[in-house]
């Protein structure tokens, strides 16, 4: 209640997320598609849930939105470079088809890179370093385990789900052991 303010937020977020696919000539073709995914999915999705829930901006709130906006660009990017020929055939502009396999490639791997550590860091600011730790932990497994293969939507999400499941197993052991 007395929320409407986040209006101001997400009014523009829902524009940009027609304006993606609407059109002749829609952003998702543009150079800007990925750059409004990670907009959209950070500061809009995971920023304005957070501020209808909490009153304040904290450090780990930005890096959860800087988390799942890196998230969201390493998912549209995984799925890029197989399609390369078809979308420069339909005149898309994507991040693959200006920059090329290798390079979408390696950038997945950055922003998953970037979006785990970023998410360590807020739960270590959360007061937490055990899960911190663990999280950690399943991150470096997840490193090495995905080091050879090319990264696919599918990979990816089965990837950071068995890294976020196995660290909430981690807390809930934690918790129930502690009220034994």
């Amino acid at each position: 209640s007395g929320k409407y303010w986040i209006l101001l937020i997400a009014t523009p977020m829902l524009l940009l997320g027609y304006l993606y696919n609407a059109g002749s000539k829609p952003l998702s073709y543009t150079v800007l598609g990925e750059w409004v995914t990670g907009l959209c999915y950070g500061p809009g999705v995971f920023g304005c849930l957070y501020l209808l829930s909490s009153d304040e901006l904290t450090i780990p709130s930005v890096l959860g939105m800087f988390t799942f906006a890196c998230m969201a660009m390493a998912l549209l990017l995984s799925h890029q470079p197989p399609q390369i020929n078809t979308d420069r055939q339909a005149g898309k502009h994507s991040f693959a088809v200006r920059y090329g396999k290798d390079v979408t490639i390696m950038t997945v791997r950055y922003l998953l890179l970037a979006s785990l550590v970023s998410f360590t860091v807020a739960l270590w600011l959360m007061g937490d370093p055990s899960i911190a730790v663990s999280f950690l932990i399943f991150v470096i497994i997840l490193i090495i385990f995905n080091s050879r293969s090319v990264p696919n939507p599918k990979s990816l999400l089965l990837s950071v789900t068995t890294v976020f499941a196995g660290t909430l197993a981690v807390k809930l052991m934690t918790f129930f052991s502690h009220a034994l």
